[in-house]
């Protein structure tokens, strides 16, 4: 999956160059494809071993849910999930990630755009939501 993340952004990064309106010049490749090599460093100082760790218990988990939310638990299945969330959250693993990710969006403004575009308010749509909704 993190391979997967890092050839994904090495290849979006010149693509997105590209596909500005007015092109890259020198400086500006430059200054992205650094940052690129910033975030893979990034993503390689992140425990493997836990962030596999984490992928299982997270499958672990979403078959939990959809038991809890077939049995009418639902309330059971939402607290579980946001204490979940909250474990996940607190892990080194998903700390490094999110921190690799941030510095990703830092350096592709547009596809925050796109992804903000996406949003129904522009915000966190999911917040009010419930898991058995989402399984």
């Amino acid at each position: 999956m993190l391979k997967r993340f890092i050839l994904m952004s090495l290849i979006v990064i010149p693509a997105l160059a590209l596909s500005q309106p007015d092109g890259m010049n020198q400086e500006q490749m430059q200054k992205l494809m650094q940052g690129a090599m910033q975030m893979q460093a990034c993503m390689a100082e992140i425990d493997q071993d836990q962030l596999e760790a984490i992928g299982n218990e997270a499958e672990a988990m979403q078959s939990e849910l959809k038991r809890m939310c077939s049995a009418g638990d639902r309330d059971g299945a939402q607290a579980k999930a946001m204490a979940f969330g909250v474990k996940m959250a607190q892990s080194d693993a998903m700390k490094q990630l999110r921190s690799c990710g941030e510095m990703a969006m830092a350096m592709m403004p547009s596809m925050m755009d796109y992804i903000d575009s996406q949003t129904e308010d522009g915000g966190d749509s999911n917040a009010d939501k419930h898991v058995c909704d989402h399984l």
